[in-house]
């Protein structure tokens, strides 16, 4: 799973907790609106990967995931013309967004190939079968740095 999710050149490593018990159907629902909220506002088709992780006797659920979409990083300037202007990554005010509504999560833009965090978010489908992806993710494949590029079909035919 690891070598397969590397040969994405995903942007943004993302862990979206929450202050309240809430299931996993629960906890998906919240992730995927997120997701859908971020996508609209971009307006443009994102890739993402989500893993669930709940694990016995954790005390709150939450995700860990990987976006991709070029200029998710790409500064843009909030309160323009006014004393407190700022620049920040264009996905910041989406971070904060979630942290507000939920009460935690760390979100982090993706510095060199993403092969740890790659590997970090695989871990789920082995250790719970908990891992959903986007439709379109496919188009995104095969862009990433160098790195070994194991055949690996993401959508197979037929399926």
């Amino acid at each position: 799973m690891g070598q397969m999710l590397v040969t994405i050149p995903w942007q943004v490593y993302c862990t979206w907790q929450f202050r309240d018990r809430i299931g996993q159907d629960g906890v998906l629902r919240q992730v995927r609106w997120w997701l859908g909220c971020l996508a609209f506002a971009y307006g443009h088709k994102l890739g993402w990967m989500v893993g669930l992780e709940e694990d016995r006797g954790a005390e709150w659920p939450h995700a860990h995931g990987l976006v991709v979409a070029e200029g998710l990083g790409d500064p843009v300037t909030l309160y323009g013309g006014k004393a407190h202007e700022k620049t920040v990554p264009f996905i910041e005010p989406f971070w904060l967004a979630w942290q507000r509504r939920h009460g935690g999560g760390f979100f982090k833009l993706i510095e060199g190939d993403g092969r740890g965090c790659s590997f970090y978010c695989a871990k789920y489908a082995a250790k719970r079968g908990e891992i959903y992806f986007s439709s379109g993710l496919e188009r995104f494949r095969g862009t990433a740095p160098a790195v070994s590029r194991a055949a690996v079909t993401l959508f197979p035919d037929g399926a």
